[in-house]
């Protein structure tokens, strides 16, 4: 699991081959309408650098939900290393070279 903060900037995952990696919002970003965007291929599409989607914040089925609750998934289908970003407060990107 890895929890996104507006000071803490983590933007490089390794992932492995099956593996499912959760994102979580941390108390810093939670009052955002925050966006994410990692570059790992959706499942049978080749690795582009540059293609970029854009993950879907989400709940679990059947809980009352609020900004803590909040989470996105990766399942991965390829290993290597991938990199995201998120944007927030009208476009504002929160990302570090």
């Amino acid at each position: 699991m890895i929890i996104i903060e507006a000071v803490h900037h983590d933007n490089s995952v390794l992932f492995c081959i099956g593996w499912t990696l959760r994102f979580t919002l941390g108390p810093s970003l939670q009052p955002y309408k925050v966006h994410l965007f990692c570059n790992h291929p959706l499942s049978g599409q080749p690795f582009d650098r540059n293609t970029y989607n854009e993950l879907t914040w989400t709940c679990l089925p059947g809980q009352q939900c609020d900004d803590a609750d909040r989470f996105a998934e990766i399942k991965a289908y390829t290993a290597g290393s991938f990199h995201f970003y998120v944007t927030y407060n009208d476009g504002e990107e929160l990302e570090t070279e």
